[in-house]
């Protein structure tokens, strides 16, 4: 009994930072903060079962997770929350599996009001680890427990998840984080300035909208350039301008006005669809590799102002009606098919983040 109390006191890895009050609400997350207000006001199982949280890097999901554990145990102590990532999950099972210590890893696991696993989609091609998760589940499921899990793409989208895993994660709420549009960027700094206890000064407005301005798309990136700008300030105890954000944000800067190219797209649909960016450029035939080859087409029409024999060109001289065919292929069967468009929707966000 008493690993199974310290389980739930020292291993409850909850950021107090993270909480519903520090967090800044936007038209791109009011969905999934109310979900995840709902979930955290009412009792284990009763809202949405499972709550699935889906977005890309930095926008503030495992925020949103750890804000929903410290809001139950402040209601009500008693209740037995855990958090863990997938990575911490897959770690325990393997150790469990090499002690012989399954029952005592499932007893941790299946014995609990609500469980919160961040970044599901790292268990896609891990097959025990699916099984496994397959059972705590269904256990937790039947007896009206709370299940949150987060993830960066929607269950439709992690293509190597079992059906039967991926229909579970769907049968509740699924909520869309979206990055922050600029006045929310601008929401952000402001109150990371607030919980730094720094003096908004109109000189200090011009650095927040020039951070907000050139990171768009990360709030964790955001928030670490303005950390960078405030700690530089402060040591070296100089005032915080304008010029000595750019000067101190150069390197981040540069990397966001980034340029979005063919080879970048190539590189991220291959490593999604797991074949080499020179599989884009050669003479493969087989849908394994002319499927992807069509989607990175379409993407470098959408994302890129590359006439189509220009992009003809990046994928080893193809002719431009070639480019044409592929992008109308994909615009149709996007349209029909919801699980390419969230994959596509998804890859654009890496894109566009990196």
């Amino acid at each position: 009994n008493n690993a199974l109390n310290r389980t739930f006191s020292d291993e409850l890895y909850l950021n107090p930072k993270y909480v519903f009050s520090t967090f800044v609400v936007g038209k791109n997350n009011h969905f999934a903060h109310a979900a995840c207000l709902a979930v955290a006001e009412t009792p284990p199982g009763t809202a949405y079962n499972p709550l699935f949280i889906n977005g890309g890097a930095g926008l503030g999901k495992t925020h949103l997770m750890h804000a929903i554990g410290h809001h139950i145990l402040r209601k009500t102590p008693t209740t037995k929350v855990l958090y863990v990532s997938s990575e911490m999950f897959t770690n325990e099972l393997i150790r469990a599996i090499r002690e012989n210590k399954t029952a005592d890893f499932r007893r941790k696991y299946r014995n609990i009001d609500v469980l919160l696993i961040d970044d599901i989609q790292f268990i896609e091609k891990k097959e025990s680890v699916q099984e496994e998760i397959f059972h705590t589940f269904n256990t937790l499921y039947e007896a009206s427990k709370q299940i949150i899990l987060s993830s960066d793409r929607p269950p439709k989208a992690i293509t190597t998840l079992e059906e039967r895993l991926r229909s579970r994660f769907e049968w509740g709420l699924i909520a869309d984080i979206q990055p922050p549009d600029y006045e929310t960027r601008v929401a952000i700094l402001l109150k990371k300035a607030e919980l730094e206890d720094i003096k908004i000064t109109d000189e200090f407005m011009d650095v927040i909208s020039i951070i907000a301005e050139k990171i768009q798309y990360n709030i964790r990136e955001l928030e670490g350039a303005f950390i960078r700008v405030v700690a530089y300030a402060s040591l070296t105890g100089q005032a915080i301008t304008t010029d000595l954000a750019k000067e101190v944000l150069k390197d981040v800067f540069a990397i966001n006005k980034k340029e979005i190219t063919p080879d970048l797209i190539k590189k991220h649909v291959s490593k999604h669809f797991n074949i080499k960016p020179s599989d884009m450029e050669s003479s493969k035939r087989a849908r394994t590799y002319s499927f992807p080859r069509q989607i990175a087409m379409y993407m470098c029409r959408n994302m890129t102002d590359l006439s189509l024999p220009k992009i003809g060109e990046a994928f080893g001289n193809r002719d431009h009606t070639t480019v044409l065919h592929a992008c109308d292929k994909i615009e149709k069967e996007v349209r029909s098919n919801e699980a390419l468009n969230e994959v596509i929707k998804h890859l654009e966000e890496v894109i566009k983040g990196e």
